[in-house]
């Protein structure tokens, strides 16, 4: 374990206190939603970001589906039209 976020190897905490991109990730979502993002970490969420975060999880997940489903079912007919 480590004692601060951006000491773990796959956190995204660095990128985010230093307030740059890198390969993996795109801070400015984040920044524009917690700021700071050194004070977020030691002071965590609010009721209303916690809600706020928990919507936009949502969002994200059911747009991955519908997208999963979309491409599941291109590929298929495209497999399906290959093999005959």
């Amino acid at each position: 374990m480590v004692k601060n976020p951006q000491e773990y190897r796959w956190s995204s905490a660095s990128a985010h206190i230093v307030g740059r991109d890198d390969r993996l990730v795109h801070v400015a979502p984040s920044l524009g939603m917690f700021g700071e993002w050194s004070d977020f970490l030691s002071s965590g969420l609010s009721d209303e970001e916690f809600e706020k975060c928990k919507q936009e999880d949502l969002v994200v997940m059911i747009v991955l589906q519908v997208g999963l489903k979309i491409f599941l079912k291109e590929y298929s007919s495209r497999n399906l039209a290959q093999r005959v």
